[in-house]
């Protein structure tokens, strides 16, 4: 947990940095992530405000406790094509 913690707050600084040196607001799509517990043999479908950098990395979980995450799929604030972060 407290990984995620440090993992979210550098997220924040960078892009509270991005923001400060283009002018730019930083724009979170949604990123969307089936999370699968071995234990209970249940999947749950997760949802995240992020951007498409955030989501992809190999390092974002936001699937509870005791489940793994599978591949990450991004939705720009747009609409448009969906990404899938790796084959």
């Amino acid at each position: 947990m407290k990984t995620l913690l440090r993992i979210s707050a550098l997220a924040a600084a960078l892009a509270l940095s991005a923001f400060a040196t283009t002018g730019h607001a930083v724009v979170n799509g949604t990123c969307y992530v089936s999370c699968y517990n071995p234990t209970t043999h249940k999947s749950t479908l997760t949802t995240s405000p992020v951007t498409l950098a955030a989501c992809c990395s190999r390092t974002f979980n936001p699937c509870p406790a005791g489940s793994n995450p599978g591949i990450p799929t991004y939705l720009p604030p747009t609409g448009g094509p969906l990404t899938t972060c790796w084959p």
